[in-house]
């Protein structure tokens, strides 16, 4: 009866620790946007390198066809896409957010 028990006992454990490691490897991560805002983070979702672009551009107000230089690196430490272009006399300058799209930082400065 003892070894019944025990048996059930490590059984159920086992169990319950298979269940705490699953609970935990779906949990999506969570950061923090430069102005607050929450934003969940899961790898298989991530943005290409031209939606990237296409939202720096659309957040600076351009059309692709009104810049020059549009390039963009992945940066793999913050999980975002550093954005660069050039239009009208200016340089800008954005990150944003590879799962999300979130921008987390723009610079506009004169050439």
């Amino acid at each position: 009866m003892k070894k019944i028990l025990l048996t059930l006992l490590i059984l159920s454990m086992a169990v319950l620790a298979g269940c705490a490691a699953n609970r935990n490897e779906q949990k999506p991560s969570v950061d923090q946007t430069e102005n607050g805002t929450q934003m969940q983070e899961d790898q298989s979702e991530k943005l290409t390198a031209e939606a990237a672009q296409l939202r720096a551009l659309s957040h600076a107000q351009l059309k692709a066809e009104d810049v020059t230089g549009l390039r963009s690196d992945y940066d793999r430490e913050e999980n975002a896409f550093e954005v660069e272009f050039e239009s009208g006399g200016w340089e800008y300058e954005y990150k944003i957010h590879a799962v999300s799209g979130a921008v987390l930082s723009s610079t506009q400065k004169r050439r």
